[in-house]
């Protein structure tokens, strides 16, 4: 505290003069001291704080605009409820027998709280006979990162698997990141869906395709996800006229489908064509279908 000396100096009209002083006490308000015990914290677990500087201390933390109000000794645990930077505010609140209740400036504090890790399947549901890629995501920076699955993979850092379940699979992940020295641990677990069939959804042709040599949709051909081979893909004109046929060829590839032209390379006039294929599919079945397409010019 600080003291200061007060004089009091009096002289009456008879020249009559007389002096006394007192000294003042003036207590300063004390600061509210916050140490964290930790710098960054995994993203769920408890942040600790030292908290000092009042005989008698309440606390304000505001980490998502909501104002607590809380007795606390010396140490107070929080946490952080998002990820990313966390902020803090503490204001120590105090009176005396001279001056009313007062608090202190507000001190806040930054928590870095380490993202969640996030496991992986790319695509999340396949065709029986395909595979998908597993990995861990984490958004942010970080130091280390080692997973593995119950089944004993062996994954290390930033590298993937390719699995190829033979039926509808969860697959347990056990991983293990640090960020700024801190090691976060989490089990989780992604679901690989399995489909028995490409027959539905997985087979794709346009209604429509306009070979102009604009290099937009200029050829019809089958695509697919879950398709090994197109045994055979043929187009008919409303006579039942055979334009073009390709046999034992490869799914998604522009160059394996029709142009436009006959089979003797005559451009075929705009109007609606019927087509018919045949497919291989990954689980080893094999799919018919048919249907009509549109040219337009």
């Amino acid at each position: 505290p600080n003291e200061i000396t007060a004089e009091l100096y009096i002289e009456d009209a008879n020249g009559c003069v007389d002096r006394d002083s007192i000294q003042v006490v003036q207590d300063v308000l004390p600061q509210v001291v916050v140490d964290p015990l930790v710098d960054t914290v995994c993203y769920g677990e408890t942040a600790v704080f030292t908290v000092n500087g009042f005989d008698s201390i309440q606390y304000v933390f505001n980490p998502n605009l909501q104002v607590v109000y809380n007795e606390i000794s010396s140490q107070l645990e929080v946490e952080p409820s998002i990820e990313g930077l966390s902020v803090f505010f503490f204001e120590g609140l105090s009176e005396n027998d001279y001056c009313p209740r007062d608090t202190s400036p507000n001190l806040s504090i930054l928590v870095p709280v380490i993202p969640i890790a996030s496991p992986q399947a790319e695509p999340d549901t396949i065709l029986q006979g395909s595979s998908s890629l597993l990995s861990v995501e984490i958004n942010g920076l970080y130091d280390t990162l080692i997973w593995d699955l119950s089944v004993n993979s062996g994954i290390v850092d930033d590298e993937t698997l390719l699995v190829s379940p033979s039926e509808s699979t969860i697959y347990d992940f056990d991983i293990e990141y640090s960020v700024n020295s801190v090691t976060c641990t989490l089990d989780s677990f992604v679901l690989v869906g399995v489909e028995n069939s490409c027959a539905d959804g997985y087979i794709f042709l346009p209604n429509a395709f306009s070979p102009n040599g604009d290099l937009l949709h200029d050829n019809f051909y089958l695509q697919g996800s879950g398709l090994t081979n197109v045994n055979s893909f043929a187009v008919f004109d409303r006579w039942g006229v055979l334009l073009f046929e390709s046999l034992n060829t490869l799914p998604n590839n522009e160059m394996n489908g029709w142009d436009g032209r006959s089979k003797n390379g005559e451009r075929c006039n705009e109007g609606v064509y019927i087509y018919r294929y045949e497919v291989q599919c990954s689980n080893g079945d094999r799919v018919q279908g048919s249907g009509n397409v549109t040219l337009i010019r």
